[in-house]
């Protein structure tokens, strides 16, 4: 999925390439191509997902309000694809009164 500077990007480029064949400058469509490239290579690149398998410990498994509690996620590929660094996983977390918050995790 493209993030909004990769709209930009290819839309820009787009623009970029278009313009420079129609007035028939080839360094404009050389970076709108260049562009384009980019944003393709950067689709192939992130649309295989890693299929990741999660399990989470949590000790002591009830805590009384305001007490510590430790919690450890266990992430493993279970595809021979190469889990990307900078993969980041969130975790849910539901106490007793239902005000949801989540904690953003970096899978190392």
């Amino acid at each position: 999925m493209l993030t909004p500077l990769g709209w930009w990007t290819a839309g820009g480029s787009v623009v970029l390439y278009g313009v420079g064949w129609w007035l028939g400058y080839p360094e404009p469509a050389a970076v709108g191509g260049a562009g384009l490239l980019a944003v393709v290579f950067g689709l192939l690149v992130t649309v295989p997902t890693p299929k990741l398998k999660v399990s989470r410990d949590i000790a002591p498994l009830k805590v009384p309000r305001g007490e510590p509690a430790v919690g450890v996620l266990k992430v493993r590929s279970m595809s021979r694809a190469v889990v990307v660094p900078g993969l980041t996983v969130r975790d849910v977390i539901v106490p007793a009164d239902g005000a949801a918050s989540s904690v953003r995790v970096a899978v190392l």
